[in-house]
């Protein structure tokens, strides 16, 4: 099921009335993909965080009221502790050794928005009043002891109508007392500190943005454009990136704390929500809603290298530094998942002749159509390279504006095509406008030039187009599967699954204006994070307002100094029958030689209001130089 932005909200706040089916993922299969153990929590567990005191897990269960203590020792549940008011969001104070925890329901007394639980008895303490309406996510400015508190603005309480904008709670944890409150974006959800630039970086999940917030003002200095509907955020302290998860449009933002800009976008699985970094192997982990999986990042080539399997609807996740590992909460199955992390060694047994699916899908043709042009283009490739390789030879292709130029691509692949997940083409590469909506920035060509027209068909989610001027029309993609398991003596070899076949792509676009000539690109990815993304062996241009040159003569002639009345005079009376060029010659002060006859046909055209004085004196200067 594909989760929608306009829907999400309750999805995410009445869980309670989601299905009760349980499916739990093949033990066996789970095992070889990461799982190590499964650990039954409280009614809809929700976020989860890590006591690094104590190396325990404490996970809140929205319906139920209730945080689990799990120990990571033995991944067992040793407390249940009863906190009322839907318990949401959940962060260590390692400062105090406690565990804050905010409450989700929008109908809770005002002066009980946040409150803590002792690690140390599981006692709970103080309750603390933050902006209205509704506490949500929670993070640590460790350095300042101080905890910011996400107030989302999605419903208001009885009486009090919810605030336009979301505002961030600023508290201070020697004595839990609100000090500041910062206005961030809409419907914000989540919030991450920074702890190299010393500043909080909040998700605004209906304005598509990260709000910045600087500690040592506490006030925003920057609004980051993302993904659709943001949520979940995560450090990678070795890198300094922000990671984002996107919950409908299935990707993963990376933001570069130093500059606030995007530096990639990269695809995950379906409805991303929780993300969480593993400091010691240097990669994200990202909870997918809607297929029930995990996806591992490489944060080094900012790349898929697994998917795992976990349990129903994963939600909120959090890394286990004295373990490695990821426990991740399953909102619908009531559980905890507990991923062994992958390391260096399993990535190298991953890449051996035991990996499921280690190789990038391969394009083995391509075809380019103009609408307007009698030839067809095909390039056929050698599927005994890992990518497809080209020569020397470029092919100009030149459309001319309302002209549709197709491009269809061939892919195979070493498994199913149907894990074929993502393809794209871009075209129109420039240097980055200033004003370009950096969320489309992210796809560039070895000059570091930016894509500024593309079309990204994706498997499972809506289809990404863009046009940075606004002068292409982009036709749905059109996508074709042939695969069968019967295979000709001699012909091509099956894939791994026993299968031969292609995935064929066609993307449509019509140029309305002119384009300069630039490269085409194209890439394609399977549900493995596998991927190719290559020039093709042409050029695209769109003709249409060609630059004018003028050359510059030292010696040009010019018309010399005329009465204008007296010339309007004599040529209104023309009739183009029986005057002689040698009077034209004679009043523009020129040799009547360098006039051809038919000149007088210019005066005529004068007389009878065709064209204006000035440019029959431009056509002549223009005769009598070349």
């Amino acid at each position: 099921m594909k989760i929608g932005k306009n829907n999400i909200q309750l999805f995410i706040l009445l869980f309670a009335v989601s299905s009760l089916l349980v499916h739990s993922p093949p033990q066996a299969f789970a095992e070889e993909e990461g799982v190590i153990a499964t650990i039954s929590v409280g009614d809809s567990p929700n976020e989860i965080a890590f006591d690094s005191e104590n190396n325990r897990m404490y996970v809140t269960n929205y319906n139920d009221d209730t945080v689990s203590v799990i120990n990571t020792a033995t991944n067992s549940v040793i407390a249940t502790v009863f906190i009322g008011n839907t318990p949401n969001g959940i962060a260590f104070d390692s400062e105090n050794n406690r565990m804050y925890y905010s409450l989700g329901n929008w109908l809770a007394d005002a002066t009980k928005r946040i409150r803590f639980i002792d690690t140390a008895d599981h006692s709970v303490s103080a309750n603390i009043a933050t902006a209205e309406p509704i506490a949500n996510g929670i993070a640590f400015d460790s350095k300042n002891d101080r905890m910011y508190v996400v107030n989302w603005n999605g419903w208001g309480r009885v009486d009090v109508p919810a605030p336009d904008n979301a505002s961030v709670s600023v508290i201070n944890t020697a004595n839990n007392s609100e000090i500041a409150t910062i206005t961030v974006g809409d419907y914000s959800y989540e919030i991450a500190f920074d702890s190299a630039n010393d500043r909080m970086y909040v998700t605004n999940y209906a304005d598509d943005t990260v709000s910045v917030i600087s500690t040592a003002t506490n006030s925003v200095i920057a609004t980051v454009s993302v993904g659709d509907s943001p949520l979940g955020m995560a450090f990678d302290s070795a890198n300094n990136r922000m990671y984002v998860a996107n919950l409908v449009d299935d990707t993963v933002s990376v933001i570069n704390t130093a500059t606030n800009a995007v530096d990639a976008t990269i695809s995950v699985g379906t409805n991303p929500y929780g993300i969480a970094f593993d400091s010691a192997n240097n990669r994200m982990y990202v909870t997918n809603q809607s297929d029930d999986t995990v996806s591992v990042i490489d944060t080094a080539t900012n790349s898929v290298i697994d998917t795992i399997p976990v349990g129903d609807t994963p939600h909120g996740i959090a890394f286990d530094p004295v373990n490695n590992r990821m426990y991740v909460t399953n909102r619908v199955d009531d559980t905890v998942s507990v991923i062994g992390t992958l390391t260096d060694t399993d990535t190298e047994k991953k890449s051996s002749s035991d990996c499921y699916d280690c190789e990038a899908p391969k394009l083995t043709k391509v075809e380019v159509h103009v609408s307007s042009s009698p030839f067809d283009y095909v390039w056929h490739f050698d599927q005994k390279s890992p990518y497809p390789m080209f020569g020397d030879t470029i092919t100009p292709i030149i459309a001319d504006p309302g002209d549709e130029v197709q491009i269809i691509l061939e892919l195979t692949d070493n498994r199913t095509l149907e894990r074929i997940a993502d393809s794209g083409t871009y075209t129109n590469f420039l240097h980055k406008p200033n004003d370009m909506n950096t969320f489309y920035a992210n796809n560039f060509d070895e000059y570091g030039k930016v894509s500024t027209t593309f079309y990204e068909w994706h498997n499972t989610g809506e289809d990404l187009f863009y046009d940075y001027d606004q002068t292409v029309e982009w036709s749905q993609s059109d996508v074709t599967i042939e695969e069968s398991a019967e295979f000709v003596e001699g012909g091509e070899a099956p894939n791994l699954d026993g299968l031969v076949g292609t995935f064929t792509i066609s993307f449509k676009m019509k140029f309305l204006q002119p384009m300069q000539t630039t490269d085409v690109w194209v890439q394609a990815i399977d549900r493995s994070g596998n991927f190719f993304k290559v020039a093709l062996p042409l050029t695209l241009k769109i003709s249409g307002n060609e630059p004018l040159l003028f050359e510059s003569k030292v010696n040009q002639k010019v018309l010399s100094f005329f009465d204008e009345s007296v010339l309007l005079d004599v040529v209104s009376d023309w009739t183009g029958t029986s005057q002689d060029v040698s009077e034209l010659a004679t009043i523009l002060g020129i040799p009547d030689e360098h006039l051809p006859p038919w000149v007088t046909n210019l005066a005529v055209w004068v007389s009878e209001d065709k064209i204006t004085l000035a440019d029959m004196i431009v056509s002549i200067e223009h005769l009598i130089n070349n």
